[in-house]
C-alpha cells in the first residue's frame, strides 16, 4: 500500500525538527546528572578530611600527657631509687596520682631489669611473675636512649586482660645501670572511642593503624569481617604506597567496597606518632543519584515531545483534504506553542530544582555551626566575613561584634611581630598554617588555642582565609602542672634532686667564669625517724613543710636555691658567695630554727639538725664530687653529736657547732 504523497513529503522536515530536540534533551539530561554527582563527592571528600584532622589532634593530645606521665615517673624512680631502695608503698602513691589525671589509662607498671612486674596497679603484695616486656621489646629497651618513648603494637595485657597499646621508658638505677622499663598502656576500646565521635555517615568506617607494620589498632563500627580485626596487618597496594610516599595526606578516587557501597577514602599520618588514620564516607550510592537525576531530568523533557508526536500522528491521520490540512496544521502549531510554553516552564522548574540543590550543600555546610570548634572566615584583607557560635563561646564576642573588623582584635600581645611574619610566610607558601597561639578573650582574660588556617581560591569569590581553632587552655596548664611535678618535690614544692643538680652545673659554670665561689650545704634532720614512728607519717609530713618554710625564710631570693633531696635530707645551694663565713653563718642560724621546733598541730616534737658544707672550688670542682664532699662533712657532723655544722677541708673537717666571727 502507497502512502499519499503528502504524507510521505511531512515526515522528512519533522524528522529533522525532532532530532535536534532529542540530542538537547539527552545532553542536557547527562550534565544535570553529573553535576548533582559531582557535588556530592566534593561534600563526602569534606567530611573525610574533617574527621581525621579530628582524630589526629585528639590522639597526638593524649600521647603528649601519656609522654609527660612516664617524665614524672621515671624522675619520682631515679630519685627515690637513689636515696633509698624501691617498694610498692613508695610508688603506688605516684603511680595512683598518674592513674587519677589521666582517667582513660588502663594502666602503669614497672619491671626489673629482666622485665619481670614488680610494681603498678594491679599487682599484688608479691612481685609479679609473669614476664610482662617480651624478650626483643626487652633488648630494644636495653640500647634506648633515656627519655625515647617506644609504643608497642597492640597486644593483650596479662594483667588487666584487656587490648591494649603500650608507651614504654627505660629508667636506670643510681649507678647508671638499667633498672627496667615503665609501661603505660592504653585500651584499644579508647581509640575504638575517638573514632566513634566521628559522623561518616551510615556504611562510613574509620580506622587507626601502625604506619610501619600496617597492623590495625582500632576500628568503628566494629565489623564482622575478618581482615579487619585488631592485629590485622593486610594492607591494600594503594594505601601502602601512601605508606611509604612522602606525603602526609591524601584523599584516594571513589571505590566500591566487598560490601557492595561505594567510598570515598581519605587517609593521614600524625606527625610524630607511627599512627595512619584513614576515614571512610558512603557515597549512598553515586550511580543511583546520576540514573536518578539522568531519568528524571528526561523523562520532564521528553513529556512536551511526546504530546507533539500524538499530535502529529493523529493529525496525519485525520484525512486527505487541503483544507482539513490546514486546519490540523493550525492545531498543530498551536500544539507545538504550547509545547514551548510547558518546555519553558520545565526549564524553569529545573532552574528551581539545581537552586535546591544548592541550598542543600549551603546546609551541609552549616553543619559547622553545630562543632565545639571555632571558625572564621575572612577575605583577602583579613576582614571577618562569617564566625560560627562556637566562636562566639570561645572569644566572648558575638558574630555582630566581629564581622567587618580583623582578627587583630584579638591579639593578645604574648607574640612578636616574628612570629606572625613566620606565620603569613607559610600561608603565602604552603596555603597554610597550623600552630598554637595565645589570643585575647573579650573578658580581658588570654586563652591559648590550636589554630588551623587554610586558604580556599574560586573564581567566583576570589581568595578566603578559613580559621578552624579549639580552646586547648586546661591541656596546657595540665601539661605545666606536670612538668612541675616532674622536677619539684611534690610535698614540701621545693626542687627535687634532678632540679638542683641542674641548677649546680649551671652555677659552677658561671663561677668559673666569674672567678666567683658557691658553697653547697648539705643537712639531715636529728630525730625525725622518732616523730614518724611515734605521731605517723601525717605528723611528719607537717614537720618536712615546716623545715621547708623555715629554712626558706634563710635564703636569698633569686640567687640560692632550697631543695628537697628525699627523706628528710635537704640541701642549700649558695652563689656568689663574697665569705667563706656566709656558709657557716646561715649553717648555724638553721640549726638554731630547726632545733627551736617543737610543737606540730599540737604533738610535742623535738628534732635537730646535722650540716655539712662543700665549698667551691677548695672541696670539688664538679657538681657530683661537691655534694659528696658536703655529705661526708654532714656524716662528721653526725659522729661529733649532732645538731652542728662541718665545713669539708680537704682530708679533715672543721667541726663547729657556733657561728663563726667575721
Amino acid at each position: 500500500m502507497t502512502l499519499p504523497y503528502w504524507r510521505q513529503t511531512f515526515w522528512r522536515p519533522l524528522a529533522l525538527l525532532l532530532l535536534p530536540l532529542l540530542a538537547g534533551v539527552v545532553f542536557l539530561s547527562v550534565n544535570i546528572a553529573k553535576e548533582a554527582t559531582k557535588r556530592h563527592e566534593s561534600h563526602a571528600e569534606g567530611i573525610a578530611e574533617n574527621a581525621i584532622r579530628a582524630i589526629d589532634s585528639s590522639i597526638s593530645s593524649t600521647a603528649r600527657l601519656v609522654d609527660l606521665s612516664l617524665d614524672a615517673v621515671v624522675s619520682r624512680i631515679t630519685l627515690l631509687d637513689a636515696s633509698s631502695s624501691l617498694s610498692a608503698d613508695m610508688l603506688s602513691p605516684i603511680i595512683q596520682a598518674q592513674l587519677e589525671r589521666l582517667p582513660e589509662l588502663d594502666g602503669i607498671h614497672i619491671t626489673d631489669a629482666e622485665g619481670i612486674v614488680r610494681w603498678g596497679n594491679g599487682v599484688g603484695v608479691q612481685a609479679s611473675t609473669t614476664t610482662y616486656v617480651d624478650r626483643p621489646t626487652l633488648a630494644k629497651m636495653r640500647v634506648a636512649t633515656n627519655g625515647t618513648t617506644v609504643i608497642t603494637p597492640p597486644y593483650l595485657d596479662q594483667i588487666s586482660k584487656r587490648w591494649v597499646l603500650g608507651f614504654l621508658r627505660r629508667y636506670d638505677r643510681a649507678d647508671g645501670r638499667f633498672g627496667g622499663v615503665v609501661s603505660i598502656t592504653v585500651p584499644l576500646s579508647y581509640f575504638e572511642a575517638l573514632l566513634s565521635s566521628q559522623q561518616l555517615g551510615e556504611h562510613g568506617v574509620a580506622t587507626l593503624r601502625d604506619r610501619s607494620s600496617g597492623v590495625l589498632i582500632a576500628r568503628h563500627p566494629g565489623g564482622n569481617l575478618p581482615a579487619e580485626q585488631v592485629g590485622d596487618a593486610q594492607l591494600p597496594s594503594a594505601l601502602h604506597e601512601f605508606v611509604t610516599s612522602g606525603v602526609a595526606a591524601t584523599t584516594f578516587p571513589p571505590y566500591r567496597r566487598t560490601d557492595g557501597v561505594v567510598h570515598l577514602q581519605s587517609v593521614r599520618k600524625i606527625d610524630g606518632l607511627p599512627f595512619l588514620i584513614s576515614a571512610d564516607v558512603s557515597s549512598d550510592g553515586y550511580a543511583d543519584v546520576w540514573l536518578g537525576q539522568a531519568l528524571n531530568s528526561g523523562l520532564l523533557l521528553l513529556v512536551p515531545l511526546g504530546s507533539f508526536l500524538l499530535v502529529v500522528y493523529f493529525m496525519s491521520a485525520s484525512g486527505a483534504h487541503r483544507k482539513r490540512s490546514t486546519q490540523e496544521t493550525t492545531r498543530l502549531a498551536e500544539q507545538l506553542e504550547a509545547s514551548k510554553n510547558e518546555m519553558r516552564q520545565l526549564a524553569s522548574s529545573l532552574e528551581r530544582r539545581v537552586e535546591e540543590r544548592t541550598e542543600e550543600i549551603r546546609l551541609a555546610a552549616s553543619i559547622l555551626e553545630h562543632t565545639s570548634e571555632g571558625a572564621m572566615v575572612t577575605d583577602d584583607q583579613c576582614v571577618i566575613l562569617a564566625v560560627n557560635p562556637a566562636f562566639e563561646a570561645i572569644t566572648g564576642y558575638t558574630a555582630k561584634e566581629v564581622i567587618g573588623q580583623t582578627p587583630r582584635m584579638l591579639k593578645s600581645d604574648r607574640h612578636g611581630p616574628d612570629f606572625y611574619r613566620r606565620l603569613w610566610r607559610s600561608l603565602h607558601a604552603h596555603g597554610s598554617w597550623s600552630g598554637e597561639l595565645w589570643n585575647r578573650h573579650k573578658s580581658g582574660t588570654t586563652y591559648l588555642e590550636h589554630l588551623n588556617i587554610n586558604t580556599v581560591v574560586s573564581d567566583e569569590v576570589g581568595t578566603r582565609y578559613v580559621g578552624i581553632f579549639s580552646d586547648i587552655t586546661d591541656r596546657y596548664r595540665n601539661e605545666e602542672r606536670l612538668r612541675h611535678l616532674a622536677f619539684h618535690d611534690a610535698l614540701t614544692g621545693l626542687a627535687n634532686r634532678a632540679l638542683i643538680m641542674d641548677r649546680l652545673d649551671h652555677a659552677l659554670e658561671r663561677s668559673r667564669r666569674s672567678g666567683t665561689t658557691l658553697s653547697v650545704m648539705l643537712f639531715d634532720l636529728d630525730g625525725f625517724k622518732a616523730v614518724n614512728d611515734q605521731f605517723g607519717h601525717e605528723i611528719g609530713d607537717l614537720l618536712l613543710q615546716e623545715v621547708a618554710r623555715c629554712i626558706g625564710k634563710r635564703v636569698r631570693r633569686g640567687s640560692d636555691t632550697l631543695a628537697r633531696l628525699g627523706g628528710d635530707e635537704f640541701l642549700i645551694l649558695l652563689e656568689d658567695v663574697r665569705s667563706l663565713n656566709n656558709a657557716p653563718l646561715l649553717a648555724a642560724q638553721i640549726v638554731s630554727d630547726i632545733a627551736s621546733l617543737n610543737d606540730i598541730r599540737g604533738c610535742p616534737v623535738k628534732i635537730g639538725a646535722s650540716v655539712g658544707i662543700a665549698d667551691f672550688p677548695e672541696a670539688g670542682t664538679h657538681a657530683a664530687e661537691l655534694v659528696k664532699s658536703a655529705d661526708e662533712a654532714m656524716y662528721q657532723a653526725k659522729d661529733a653529736g649532732k645538731g652542728r655544722f662541718v665545713v669539708f677541708k680537704g682530708n679533715e673537717a672543721q667541726d663547729s657547732d657556733k657561728a663563726p666571727q667575721d
